[in-house]
């Protein structure tokens, strides 16, 4: 019987490569699959500026995915982006979650999303997260995207609050938020009132450290464009600063406090103010003691207006409550009613101020002669205010008690 032969089996070195090519196609698959997270998907009105395969999305300057398809819903009516994230975002993506396309905006005046001039638009995402128990969240893989950036992040420190008001005037989403001259917060937006009717809650956030600064008495103004008024120091000019101007504002302050102190507690989250038309207004709403006079003229009150001022030697002591024209059928003519309200802290310290003393007072200033009379506030703007000056020897009437208010006797001929 033949031996047997062992024939050695060469391996040759030409299998390496393919052995080698095959490795390093299976590394770089399993790196893909290991690279890739979720896939998502975000609804949009428009894909303005989004490309597949390029478009990327961002937080932070920070890429966490890639956009990889883009097309209409079955309504036709908006448009899905498919977007493949990376690993390590799957706890990110919960109910809290926010996405926003970022593309050059010009809102009033200020200007955004320069940078994607040049590098083109990206999605924005803001996980939510920030003081939230994530178990408290729920897993989403289908989003409704904003149609404009959100007026704050959610990691930005800092308070929201409502402001009330009849209408908005020209204050618009991003309008700054001022204390003190200095810029401290942003409005978020609007929400109109249900049917319409109703004020307008406007909200606001004041970043930190801003924020403690708000009490419950806090007073917010409109500081809007250019404000023109006429005072005791003639003609005032009011702008609180070049973006205002454009795209309108909101201030705040401590009602009558110098200092910037207030004994009022610190004013919570999500409380509601109102919002004044001026800060003559909000100051106004200060004063806590109001004497209401009334008196009737039978001259023109022209360019008097509920708000005009009401003076004495020249220095604002209360405002004008309303002008209505009445008809007195007893005298046989007719007669403008002029409503008003003094208000004393304007002049006196509210310490030193009696309610009792200060009817009292009234009655001893008219029948020393203290008279009402229309005057003119400005050439200019054709204002009219009233004013109440000391006449001599003037006929006693005696002050009269009707509809709530004294009957204020007026200077004969004004």
């Amino acid at each position: 019987m033949p031996d047997a032969v062992v024939r050695r089996i060469r391996f040759s070195i030409i299998w390496i490569i393919p052995i080698l090519s095959v490795l390093i196609a299976g590394f770089l698959v399993w790196r893909s699959f290991a690279s890739n997270g979720p896939e998502i998907t975000v609804v949009f009105d428009t894909a303005d500026g989004m490309t597949s395969g390029q478009t990327q999305l961002k937080n932070k300057a920070v890429v966490l995915g890639t956009v990889q398809n883009i097309s209409l819903t079955e309504d036709l009516r908006h448009v899905k982006v498919r977007i493949r994230m990376n690993s390590g975002t799957n706890d990110m993506l919960t109910d809290r979650a926010r996405f926003w396309v970022v593309r050059p905006r010009i809102n009033g005046a200020s200007i955004t999303g320069l940078e994607t001039l040049m590098s083109g638009a990206y999605i924005a995402f803001d996980p939510g997260l920030e003081g939230v128990d994530i178990g408290k969240t729920k897993h989403m893989t289908t989003f409704q995207g904003l149609e404009a950036p959100p007026g704050v992040r959610s990691d930005q420190p800092g308070r929201t609050y409502t402001l009330v008001a009849p209408s908005i005037g020209s204050i618009g989403q991003g309008a700054p938020v001022f204390f003190r001259d200095v810029d401290v917060g942003e409005v978020l937006g609007y929400t109109m009132p249900p049917g319409g009717r109703g004020p307008i809650l406007i909200q606001v956030f004041i970043r930190e450290p801003y924020d403690r600064y708000l009490r419950t008495d806090t007073r917010f103004w409109n500081v809007s464009g250019v404000q023109v008024g006429f005072g005791a120091g003639g003609l005032k000019v009011q702008l609180q600063s070049l973006q205002a101007l454009f795209s309108g504002g909101v201030a705040f302050g401590l009602p009558r406090d110098e200092d910037g102190s207030s004994t009022a507690s610190e004013a919570p989250a999500d409380t509601v103010f109102k919002l004044y038309d001026s800060k003559e207004d909000a100051d106004s709403a200060g004063y806590h003691e109001r004497v209401p006079l009334a008196t009737y003229v039978t001259s023109s009150v022209k360019g008097l207006t509920a708000g005009s001022q009401v003076t004495m030697f020249g220095i604002q002591i209360g405002s004008v409550t309303s002008v209505k024209l009445d008809l007195d059928q007893k005298a046989g003519h007719p007669r403008v009613r002029i409503g008003m309200q003094i208000q004393p802290e304007r002049v006196l310290d509210a310490k030193d101020i009696k309610h009792g003393a200060l009817t009292d007072m009234f009655k001893t200033l008219v029948a020393n002669g203290l008279r009402a009379s229309t005057d003119s506030a400005s050439f200019l703007t054709g204002e009219t205010m009233i004013s109440l000056n000391f006449v001599k020897n003037p006929p006693p009437p005696q002050p009269a008690w009707k509809a709530k208010r004294w009957l204020f006797p007026v200077r004969l001929g004004a």
